[in-house]
């Protein structure tokens, strides 16, 4: 149902709400049966960061929360510092997303998936070298990876923006 974006019927909005609250209170009854089971606050985590990616108000925040909880009934998680990142980047926190990515790296150096977070971040600031950097770090870890030799490629090349087009018998000035 979400896949459809924009073109959602009454109806499927009316079954997507109830999915999505279906899925909130199966998690939260989770937490509620066993708080001190971290891998029930991230899936809670986990269902507010996927409805922040419909647009639902403060799911990205309630993410963190529960990610938050989760990480501190298992704080040795890198896993758990990375989903904090990324749902606080996907919130608009730049520098919470960086500590929590850098949090995921302290606990473990070689993470290519957060430095690949490192790199989006830096690259969403405009810092390229910053995002190269990160970049080159994740591929000398993984110098087969395909994706990695094609998102740092991107990097050092970036693809131009079109030149404008003149109309036909118009005349450059």
């Amino acid at each position: 149902i979400a896949g459809k974006g924009s073109t959602l019927s009454e109806g499927d909005k009316t079954d997507l709400q109830a999915s999505f609250d279906q899925a909130v209170n199966s998690a939260q009854m989770a937490t509620a049966y066993n708080p001190s089971n971290y891998l029930n606050f991230q899936l809670l985590g986990s269902v507010y960061q996927t409805v922040g990616t419909l647009g639902v108000k403060d799911a990205y925040s309630k993410a963190v929360l529960a990610y938050q909880n989760a990480s501190s009934l298992n704080p040795l998680n890198p896993g758990l510092k990375l989903a904090l990142a990324g749902a606080s980047f996907a919130d608009g926190k730049v520098k919470e997303a960086k500590d929590y990515a850098n949090a995921a790296l302290t606990l473990k150096p070689d993470y290519i998936d957060a430095l690949i977070t490192l790199s989006q971040i830096a690259k969403s600031e405009g810092d390229n070298a910053g995002a190269l950097s990160y970049a080159e770090t994740a591929l000398s870890l993984a110098p087969t990876d395909k994706n990695l030799l094609q998102y740092v490629d991107s990097l050092k090349n970036p693809t131009p923006a079109p030149a404008p087009v003149t109309p036909p018998g118009k005349t450059k000035q």
